[in-house]
């Protein structure tokens, strides 16, 4: 599953993987800017994630643009999971 979220200026940027619903099985998350690879993660059930996006060269803070984020689960996941744009 992939999700889209555009930057409008430079600025703290985070994503929100909640992963409580999930019965069984893992998932690993993989964010992108444009086709640069910026940022990956594990997630297994009952995780709830904030992952900070800092692709910039102010430590922190993500440059403006399209971001990307990609969802992969394996072949033994079941139930749900949400995914959520902080600013």
């Amino acid at each position: 599953q992939w999700y889209k979220f555009k930057v409008t200026k430079k600025r703290k940027t985070q994503i929100r993987v909640d992963a409580s619903a999930m019965k069984s099985g893992s998932a690993s998350i993989i964010i992108y800017c444009g086709k640069k690879k910026v940022g990956s993660a594990n997630m297994s059930l009952g995780d709830v994630h904030t992952y900070t996006v800092t692709h910039s060269t102010t430590y922190g803070k993500a440059n403006k643009g399209k971001y990307y984020v990609k969802i992969t689960t394996n072949a033994k996941c079941s139930g749900a999971y949400s995914v959520r744009y902080l600013k």
